[in-house]
């Protein structure tokens, strides 16, 4: 059994909620996959509606929540393109068979509007980070298309004020940022009731 403090005393839990988490996986990687997955699949499921043979553009695809987005955009029947900045974070994407892109393509405008024009716009762009890349990522989106902003993880100086709320077909949705987040842990010699 693991050795975890209590937060709070004890409670009766409902079972439905509940999973047996192995004991050989780290408690810390389990609080994560809690919220990154949660937040992903939130955001591109019951928020934006992503359903097979949409395309997806995920921004900081190498990160936790990003590459939650990439995962479950997949699961989905999506088209990914997931954007990373160095190749071990793209080559970490495509080990979830997401086609990347450099981040910084997406900047160069004449390079955006050949790749990205017509059919080959996206129906959703994912971005957790709120970067210079956020305006760029907008422009790809198609006419009625889903921009999710995540939040704004990016320390990004050159970012600051550089991201314009955009009115028009497109629809923007913004998470409240979390300030706490609280998670439950069952382990296999709990008993839930």
């Amino acid at each position: 059994m693991r050795d975890v403090e209590e937060l709070a005393s004890p409670s009766t839990l409902l079972r439905a909620p509940l999973m047996v988490v192995p004991t050989d996986l780290p408690i810390d990687r389990v609080a994560a996959m809690g919220f990154v997955y949660s937040t992903a699949y939130y955001t591109l499921k019951d928020r934006a509606g992503l359903s097979r043979g949409q395309r997806l553009l995920v921004l900081g695809a190498a990160g936790g929540v990003g590459l939650a987005a990439v995962q479950i955009g997949k699961a989905i029947g999506a088209y990914v393109v997931a954007a990373a900045k160095t190749e071990d974070e793209l080559a970490l994407c495509r080990r979830y068979a997401a086609t990347t892109i450099e981040c910084d393509q997406l900047r160069d405008d004449k390079w955006r509007r050949s790749e990205f024009e017509g059919a080959k716009r996206f129906d959703v762009v994912f971005d957790p980070l709120g970067t210079v890349y956020t305006e760029p990522a907008l422009s790809t989106l198609r006419p009625g298309g889903r921009f999710l902003v995540i939040g704004f993880a990016s320390e990004d100086k050159e970012a600051k004020g550089s991201s314009t709320v955009h009115t028009g077909p497109t629809q923007m949705f913004m998470l409240p940022i979390l300030t706490s987040c609280t998670v439950g842990f069952a382990t296999a010699k709990s008993t839930p009731t």
